[in-house]
């Protein structure tokens, strides 16, 4: 762990350089601009496992909140990296519980990205991904309302608040 200012002059330095440490995972908290996600690209390129954060409210929605970092003239050049280096996006919206002991439930959307979520990626299909979440259950994907209809199942989410986050 390294904090920017004290240990370091600033992020872009400190992702290169972490690169030296041969880390086992990096993890990219707040990527709220093109340089953080291009040095977190840059170092899943070399083989190493990046998680980041990003504010989304669905899947295939952070695909777009990626390329809005970067000038259109370079969206092909980007979906091309997510293309050979995303692995998966986990979307969570935390729910009001049930029950007293636990008051917060994620609800989670899940893409894995097959090759057929790899080739919308690349073809600008973005508006097709969540078909392909809701078909690909079996594949261990799964979209907000799965997850919804399954915590209220469960008994961890009332019938009113899982309607009201669907």
């Amino acid at each position: 762990q390294r904090e920017v200012g004290i240990d370091l002059p600033d992020f872009g330095n400190g992702l290169r350089h972490v690169l030296r440490e041969d880390p086992d995972v990096i993890l990219v908290g707040e990527m709220r601009d093109a340089e953080t996600f291009e040095s977190a690209l840059m170092c899943a390129e070399t083989g190493h496992l990046v998680f980041g954060t990003i504010h989304a409210a669905a899947a295939a929605q952070t695909i777009g909140r990626v390329l809005d970092y970067f000038p259109t003239e370079r969206h092909y050049q980007v979906r091309q990296m997510l293309y050979f280096n995303l692995r998966a996006v986990i979307v969570q919206k935390l729910l009001k519980g049930l029950r007293p002991d636990i008051p917060r439930v994620p609800a989670i959307e899940l893409m894995l990205c097959n090759p057929l979520i790899k080739k919308l990626i690349f073809e600008n299909e973005d508006k097709k991904i969540p078909d392909v979440i809701r078909a690909g259950r079996n594949e261990g994907m799964q979209d907000f309302n799965q997850s919804l209809c399954d915590l209220v199942r469960r008994g961890l989410v009332s019938e009113q608040t899982a309607l009201e986050a669907s």
